[in-house]
């Protein structure tokens, strides 16, 4: 899926470091997997302090967000709002999947969304998005009156 060398942190990666445009230039899509409520709030935010909100904020295309918290951070009214206002910027919010929290001992939907449900949706977004390209590109060559 990724065609370039994935980069985590600036300031411990002895690769000589590209700016986060050059980082999601030309992706088809932007999946942040696990987001973290700290994550959800720095996207939701505009924050670009890490270097995976900067690539965010970067990234014009399709983007997915794949939480992974307990349930009672996910029903928390702040973290609710800030995935609202993701989801009024166009991101798409994949649910939450069933597995083991070591805190409670139990299984819980604290997890990331299983793969046999993401995959389907995020082949979808790609395809939307694609389409939507193309019909921008095709109203632009159309000729207009004359």
């Amino acid at each position: 899926m990724v065609r370039v060398d994935v980069h985590v942190d600036p300031w411990s990666d002895p690769r000589p470091m590209r700016s986060p445009p050059e980082l999601v230039k030309d992706i088809d899509l932007f999946l942040i997997a696990p987001a973290s409520a700290t994550t959800l709030a720095r996207c939701a935010g505009g924050s670009a302090e890490t270097l995976l909100a900067h690539c965010y904020l970067s990234f014009a295309g399709p983007v997915a967000f794949s939480p992974a918290m307990s349930p009672e951070m996910w029903k928390h009214p702040a973290v609710r709002a800030n995935v609202a206002r993701l989801v009024e910027f166009g991101a798409c919010i994949l649910p939450l999947g069933r597995g083991w929290s070591a805190a409670a001992g139990r299984f819980l939907n604290c997890s990331l969304c299983p793969y046999k449900e993401m995959w389907p949706r995020l082949k979808s977004l790609v395809a939307e998005h694609r389409a939507a390209q193309a019909a921008t590109l095709a109203s632009q060559e159309e000729p207009g009156p004359r």
